[in-house]
C-alpha cells in the first residue's frame, strides 16, 4: 500500500525529539525532471529537527522561554541506478560531480501527496552489492535550507 504518513510538529516544552517520517515507495523529482523511485527494501526516511534556542534574564539562570530558530530538514533514501538518473543529474562515468543542488519534490506513486524541498544540497553516494561488481544503487543524502522567499518545505496532501 502507497502511502505518506500524516503529521504535526507540535510547539510543546516538553517534545525535544526530532520528527522522523518513514516514506515509501514514492517518485522522486529534482529540479522538475523524474530522477527515479524509493526501493523498498531500502530505507527512505524525512527527519524535521527543530532548532531552538533559550532565552535566560541576568536575574535566573532558569530559562524564561525558548524559540524556535530554525529546522534542520534531511531526506535519505537509495534509487535504482540508471543512465536517464546519471543524465538527469548530470554525473558522468568517473563519478566527479556527486555534489547537486536545486530542489527536490517526493511524491506518492498515485501522485495523492507530495513533499517538496527547497534550495536542497543533495550528496550522492553510489552503491555496489557482493553480487556484481558493478554500481547499481545510488544512496541519495538530501539537506534542505531556506531559500530568498524563507521556504524550506511544503507538504501537500
Amino acid at each position: 500500500m502507497n502511502r505518506l504518513v500524516r503529521y504535526k510538529i507540535f510547539k510543546d516544552e516538553e517534545i525535544k525529539n526530532p520528527v522522523i517520517v518513514p516514506l515509501g515507495p514514492c517518485k522522486i523529482k529534482f529540479n522538475d525532471s523524474d530522477i527515479g523511485n524509493t526501493l523498498k527494501s531500502e530505507s527512505t526516511t524525512l527527519k524535521i529537527v527543530p532548532i531552538t534556542e533559550e532565552i535566560k534574564t541576568d536575574e535566573s539562570s532558569e530559562a524564561k522561554e525558548e524559540i524556535e530558530l530554525g529546522r534542520k530538514i534531511t531526506f535519505e533514501t537509495s534509487l535504482l541506478f540508471s543512465n536517464e538518473m546519471m543524465t538527469t543529474l548530470g554525473i558522468n562515468d568517473t563519478l566527479s560531480s556527486l555534489l547537486k543542488k536545486g530542489n527536490l519534490k517526493i511524491e506518492t506513486l498515485d501522485e495523492t501527496a507530495s513533499i517538496e524541498l527547497y534550495n536542497v544540497s543533495i550528496t550522492i553516494e553510489p552503491g555496489y552489492t557482493f553480487k556484481s561488481d558493478k554500481i547499481n544503487i545510488f544512496k541519495l543524502k538530501v539537506k534542505a535550507y531556506r531559500d530568498e522567499s524563507g521556504r524550506d518545505i511544503k507538504i501537500n496532501f
